[in-house]
């Protein structure tokens, strides 16, 4: 007898009952409702019967208990109440029963009787059922067991609680009971019990185990007569995240819209028995009730955020104005007077909107409100012009300003121009007078506008009614050229007035000039004498007596013959009545000349820098072969220097030592051969850092002197140094500054910048020119600052500037890269500037060291324009590619690049009628020009970037 699996059923186990009863031997059992194996010899005795059982078990409901037997009893009752008992254990799935039957005649009829019983001993299945035997074997009866456990009375059961409210994760229990058709409690009650989803999970005890996520579901108790109750648990699990809908809202000021949220657990399972809570991040500009409903308060941004256990999503919201736009007008304005005014218009506009699905933004048209909203005017520059809230605006100074109109958080603006025209112009002083030729007076004009206010910068158009008495700058300087009478115009916006000068030279100087400035012993040169003006221009001949303090080196009459007596520099003193001058001449040579000639080396005097060169060309007034002698030595030597000569171009070049020697300063020499008592010499002095003057400086960056280098401290000393110089000739002690424009200027700020403020308070006068150089410089300038020209100079302005270098003046180059400064038109007239000037180094076109960068002591080598810096600020400086004759003092960040350099200035004037005219009188020519070609190199980056303060692209560092 045994409990097995049936197909009928996967939840609940059942077992197939079979019985054998055997007489004399024992039958194996049967399994899994197989036939008894009823093959075996008949062996009974007469009158005995065997009976072989297969009995079957009634089907259990799905859900219904599991029921594990342990034993079966049979009985086997005669009709003469005869009872044959068989009891047997559950072995596994099986269990056997063993009956004795005897009888007499051919047939006896008998009951069958069957019970399975559990473990705990209680009645769970039982069938009955008559059987007819026979002697020997019999056939098989398959009588039907069903439940019979004392719960199968049961009609109703009661599962408790009847709700379970669980967290994820946690375990509960429930538990059941019954009752009969009477409406008595039975028990011990048998349920199975099942989960209908897999929210949870439920054991035969009725204990609860909850899953991990957010459900609802119901457990089962089932009894295995299909009697069933159940109960409701809810899982509890926690919030993992929010989701609202939408994520982004717009919403008008007084208008609503609505907002979802869901909360899901970590399976993304909608959580329903919980709502989040919402909150605004700024009140004043947006609220939100309870179920997400946000409603705009005032124009803005916020967030709105939906909140629980921790986790929450968030709504962008952005409240809208209900205005659409503001018009004004006038649409400009434009002034032609300080402190004239003008009125604008505001019209609000506002919005047509439609009507919008209920809880979104928008409205019907008849709900946008304007009121309360109030124009608010401002302007983006208040000293330029000012306005009021009613919307008057009040001219204050010329430049132009934007009014801006702000309402609800739009704005509209509108552009104004404040533009003074001249009304008057008043021309100071009436009259002037000068008592020396070069002397300047300055004329200023007053100009109004209208309303009667002052025109600041206004930009006059000065004229000379004789410019050959008088020439006046574009900046009003009249400068005395003659005697004589001149009237000056100015004019602005076709105003005009008039002043007078009036030019009288006063005799206050004795002026003495020679024939010659260098002679030879034994030669001879003549000095006169004239009144002159303050300034040394000569007015008329002077009846004049010489005499000298030299006279070891000079003889001079009183008449004023001059004679060389010995090598060395010669003083000569003249007297007018009241009135004394005095004045220098060279004897060349060491004494004994004799000779018919003297030699003229021009440049008479050089410095260099070691290693590098200087051509000299010789006036003769003879044709012969020379010899050159170098501090005495034939041709030189590696301490002094040494000569080359070239048949071929007639070139004579002295080329300095690698060092220093000592002395630093000697004689470069030319002797005629046939005639040694004919010869000439140059002074040369070796220096390993050029001294001030007679040079021409180049900084190929203009933001050095100017914004935002202006501002650096150590860029305001080097201003100082570049004026505040020692050196030879006249112009080393003077102190006016020439800010020079002229030459199609790519960028000329003049002598009103930082720059100019700088060197004004270092007591120096400061003067813009931006006309051509034509005549000499005025001698009150000692440094010329050329800004950016772009078209070249022609051979008669660089002899002026040569003229002003010989006299000890310093000539400041400022240039720029080549973008910004032109590639044909800036860049060349650099190069060439240089190359007539006697430099050899030129601008390389690139840009290094962009964005304003400072550079520290590492960048800077010593010269007296450096001296006191720690640094210098630049701001995209070209490269400069030096020559042998050429000092750089500044370098980029990587030492590589120069940034700035020095040179020396050849002072020798260049041909004015074509380019190689020779120098030397007589049939061997000195070449003293020599053309170079000039090719920019670009080393920087490619096409500009942003741009600076004075509109330069500013390139990337390369």
């Amino acid at each position: 007898f045994r409990f097995a699996r049936s197909s009928e059923s996967a939840a609940r186990l059942l077992r197939t009952l079979c019985v054998v009863g055997v007489v004399g031997i024992a039958i194996a059992s049967c399994r899994d409702g197989a036939s008894p194996d009823l093959s075996a010899p008949d062996s009974l005795t007469p009158g005995h019967a065997s009976l072989a059982i297969a009995p079957r078990f009634a089907t259990l409901p799905t859900g219904a208990p599991s029921i594990t037997l342990a034993t079966v009893k049979g009985l086997l009752i005669s009709s003469a109440g005869d009872t044959t008992v068989v009891t047997a254990h559950f072995d596994g799935d099986s269990a056997v029963l063993d009956f004795n039957v005897q009888f007499t005649g051919s047939s006896a009829t008998y009951k069958l009787d069957l019970t399975a019983f559990d473990a705990n001993g209680v009645i769970a299945y039982h069938a009955a059922q008559d059987v007819t035997l026979k002697p020997g074997k019999n056939n098989s009866v398959n009588p039907v067991l069903v439940y019979a456990a004392p719960d199968a009375a049961v009609t109703a059961l009661h599962v408790s609680p009847s709700v379970v409210t669980l967290n994820a994760g946690a375990s509960g229990a429930v538990s059941v009971t019954g009752t009969n058709a009477s409406g008595q409690a039975v028990a011990p009650i048998r349920v199975g019990w099942t989960a209908r989803t897999g929210a949870v999970t439920i054991d035969d005890n009725g204990n609860i185990q909850a899953g991990q996520f957010q459900g609802t579901t119901w457990v089962v108790a089932r009894t295995a007569n299909n009697v069933a109750d159940s109960a409701q648990v809810k899982v509890h699990a926690p919030v993992a995240k929010v989701i609202t809908a939408p994520t982004t809202i717009q919403v008008t000021r007084g208008t609503s819209a609505a907002s979802s949220a869901e909360l899901r657990d970590a399976g993304n399972n909608l959580i329903d028995d919980r709502t989040a809570v919402w909150t605004s991040a700024d009140a004043t500009i947006a609220t939100v009730n309870a179920t997400g409903v946000i409603t705009g308060v005032k124009i803005g941004t916020t967030t709105i955020t939906a909140a629980l256990e921790g986790k929450s999503a968030t709504v962008a919201v952005t409240v809208v104005t209900p205005l659409d736009h503001i018009e004004v007008t006038p649409t400009t304005l434009t002034f032609a007077s300080l402190h004239e005014t003008k009125t604008l218009t505001v019209k609000l506009v506002p919005k047509t909107t439609t009507p919008s699905p209920a809880g979104t933004s928008g409205g019907a048209a008849a709900d946008v409100s304007l009121d309360g909203i109030v124009p608010v005017f401002t302007v983006d520059d208040p000293t330029i012009a000012m306005v009021d809230q009613t919307g008057v605006v009040t001219a204050l100074k010329n430049g132009t300003v934007t009014v801006t109109v702000t309402a609800d958080g739009l704005t509209a603006t509108t552009p104004g121009t404040v533009k003074q025209v001249a009304a008057t112009v008043t021309i100071t002083p009436k009259t002037a007078s000068l008592s020396a030729i070069g002397d300047a007076v300055r004329f200023t004009a007053t100009v109004l506008d209208a309303l009667g206010s002052v025109i600041d910068g206004a930009v006059i158009t000065w004229t000379s009614s004789d410019p050959s008495v008088g020439t006046i700058s574009s900046s009003g300087v009249l400068t005395a050229k003659k005697a004589g009478s001149v009237s000056v115009t100015a004019a602005i916006d076709g105003k005009t007035d008039t002043g007078n000068l009036n030019v009288a030279p006063t005799i206050k100087l004795l002026g003495l000039y020679l024939s010659k400035s260098t002679i030879a012993v034994g030669g001879g040169a003549t000095v006169t004498g004239k009144f002159a003006d303050a300034n040394g221009n000569p007015l008329s001949d002077a009846p004049t007596t010489f005499t000298t303090t030299t006279p070891g080196i000079i003889s001079v009459s009183s008449s004023g013959a001059i004679t060389g007596v010995a090598g060395g520099t010669g003083h000569i003193i003249g007297t007018s009545g009241s009135l004394t001058g005095a004045i220098n001449i060279t004897v060349s040579g060491s004494g004994g000349g004799g000779g018919s000639g003297t030699l003229v080396l021009t440049p008479p005097t050089a410095e260099k820098l070691p290693s590098s060169h200087q051509d000299f060309s010789v006036v003769s007034e003879f044709s012969s072969t020379l010899n050159w002698t170098v501090n005495g030595i034939p041709n030189g030597n590696s301490t002094y220097g040494t000569i080359t000569l070239s048949e071929v171009t007639g070139t004579v070049t002295y080329n300095a030592p690698n060092a220093v020697p000592s002395p630093a300063t000697f004689d470069v020499c030319a002797t005629q051969a046939s005639d040694a008592t004919v010869f000439g010499c140059a002074h040369v002095t070796i220096s390993a850092i050029p001294s001030g003057g007679a040079d021409v400086v180049v900084f190929n960056d203009q933001n050095v002197v100017d914004y935002p280098g202006a501002s650096d401290p150590n860029n305001q000393q080097m201003f100082r140094n570049l004026v505040n110089f020692t050196g030879a000739g006249a112009r080393a002690t003077k102190t006016s500054v020439m800010f020079y424009g002229g030459h199609s200027s790519r960028f000329f700020p003049g002598s009103a910048g930082a720059m100019g403020s700088t060197i004004s308070a270092a007591g120096y006068t400061t003067v813009d020119y931006t006309d051509t150089f034509n005549t000499s410089i005025d001698a009150s300038i000692k440094v010329i600052l050329l800004w950016l020209p772009t078209t070249p100079f022609d051979a008669t302005e660089i002899n002026i500037l040569k003229e002003f270098a010989g006299q000890g003046g310093r000539i400041v180059f400022i240039g720029e890269y080549d973008t910004y400064y032109g590639l044909t038109t800036g860049i060349p007239t650099e190069n060439q500037f240089f190359l007539d000037m006697g430099a050899q180094m030129t601008n390389a076109g690139g840009a290094y060291d962009c964005g304003f960068v400072v550079e520290g002591p590492a960048q800077l080598r010593p010269h007296q324009i450096t001296t006191g810096l720690s640094d210098l600020t630049v701001a995209c400086a070209s490269e400069v590619i030096p020559g042998p004759d050429d000092y750089p003092f500044l370098y980029d960040q990587t030492n590589t690049h120069v940034l700035a350099a020095v040179a020396k200035i050849d002072v020798t004037p260049i041909p004015t009628g074509g380019a190689a005219a020779s120098r030397l009188k007589g049939t061997r020519p000195r070449v003293m020009y020599k053309a170079r070609t000039i090719t920019p190199i670009r080393t920087g980056a490619g096409a500009p970037n942003p741009k600076d303060s004075q509109g330069r692209p500013i390139p990337p560092k390369p």
